[in-house]
């Protein structure tokens, strides 16, 4: 106890929003999420390729009897419309980039929340754990007054059990709480020891993207899957390029007879005249564009029907969380109360004390899940948004 009390006092207050920017701030997949779209900037500035220049050089009877020297330099420029489709799939990788970090951002933020209330919720839990042993240790310790009869010493029996099974509940509560913090020290990516700012669960309030007010729709992952669309359909235009000609240019420098330093440039083209396989390829990136418009109508759609979904479980868990805070933690706080009052006058049976506070118990703890259950709901709303 010391030395968790010493923690507690080196400790620093964590708030949510503090754990979101510690995790957007340091964890290595948002990182790497803004790498990428540098990565993909880096391609585009680069979008030309040509291939190797090609460097020839001839000696011989080339054109007269005597020896002469020969060099020739040519270079394949390739097709201006392939490179005028590669440059539109840089660009549009780019954008790919930039929504893949957005989406990245946003699991991380959604995870972090979620750890976050796991951690208070278990807090929370914790101490209704310590509230129930305290209550069957005081049970246990009036049972011992009382246990001169053989149904007394039965229920100092029963007592016992009770106390020991709620130490057992507390050592492995103490124990998930330190998985929940390990947890969000992942997603946080820090080794600090913290203490959260509030000790009890809230309602989360789900944000909304300015202007966008109550209203649920995937705009950043339809946007992405928009792009990866655009993708396959550049793709197809890219392939389709490949059917025009290709210009090359070069230089030559040479010497004939004993006439020196001729020199001139030179201008091709080549044309694709066996253009079968070509032919296949822009099919097959045909159907493969087919196949991602397809796959994103899909997606698009199975979204909107996870969104309804959470809105209707959201609506479910807010109904339960009404329910508890108007009528069933009173009740819960009526059953300790009055139990503990008639078990002090004796005018309780020991079993039916039990029972009370049991379902007690259970009542405030059902209370701290279907809070928890909410904030997560919540969360996996609002990771949909814009």
């Amino acid at each position: 106890m010391a030395a968790l009390q010493a923690q507690q006092n080196e400790s620093k207050v964590l708030t949510l929003d503090s754990a979101v920017i510690l995790a957007i701030n340091n964890h290595p997949k948002s990182k790497n999420a803004s790498l990428k779209v540098e990565a993909a900037k880096v391609r585009n500035s680069t979008v030309i390729t040509l291939d190797p220049t090609n460097i020839t050089w001839e000696h011989g009877q080339i054109y007269s009897p005597v020896g002469d020297n020969r060099i020739v330099l040519s270079q394949n420029l390739g097709s201006p419309f392939t490179h005028v489709q590669q440059n539109k799939l840089q660009k549009n990788q780019i954008e790919l980039s930039h929504t893949f970090q957005k989406i990245t951002e946003k699991q991380l933020i959604a995870s972090v929340k979620e750890a976050y209330f796991l951690w208070v919720h278990q807090i929370s839990f914790n101490n209704l754990i310590v509230e129930e042993v305290k209550f069957y240790e005081e049970f246990m310790n009036f049972t011992k007054l009382n246990s001169d009869s053989v149904d007394n010493l039965l229920m100092k029996t029963l007592a016992e059990t009770r106390y020991l099974e709620s130490l057992r509940k507390k050592f492995i509560s103490e124990e998930e709480l330190r998985i929940s913090v390990n947890k969000l020290n992942r997603l946080i990516y820090s080794e600090e020891i913290f203490r959260p700012s509030e000790q009890e669960l809230d309602l989360y309030t789900v944000k909304f993207p300015e202007g966008q007010e109550d209203k649920f729709y995937p705009y950043t992952f339809k946007e992405y899957f928009q792009q990866q669309v655009n993708q396959k359909n550049i793709e197809v235009k890219l392939e389709k390029s490949h059917l025009y000609p290709e210009i090359s240019a070069g230089y030559f420098h040479q010497s004939v007879n004993r006439a020196k330093n001729l020199q001139g440039f030179q201008l091709g083209m080549s044309v694709p005249l066996w253009f079968l396989p070509q032919t296949n390829k822009i099919k097959e990136a045909r159907i493969n564009s087919e196949i991602a418009s397809n796959e994103a109508t899909y997606k698009t759609y199975e979204l909107e029907q996870t969104i309804d979904d959470l809105k209707i479980k959201l609506d479910q868990e807010f109904i339960n969380v009404i329910y508890f805070r108007e009528s069933a933690l009173e009740q819960a706080e009526q059953l300790l109360q009055i139990a503990t009052i008639k078990l002090q006058k004796e005018e309780i049976n020991y079993s039916e004390f039990l029972l009370s506070v049991s379902e007690a118990m259970k009542l405030k703890a059902d209370y701290l899940t279907t809070l928890l259950n909410y904030n997560i709901t919540a969360v996996e709303l609002e990771y949909y948004l814009n």
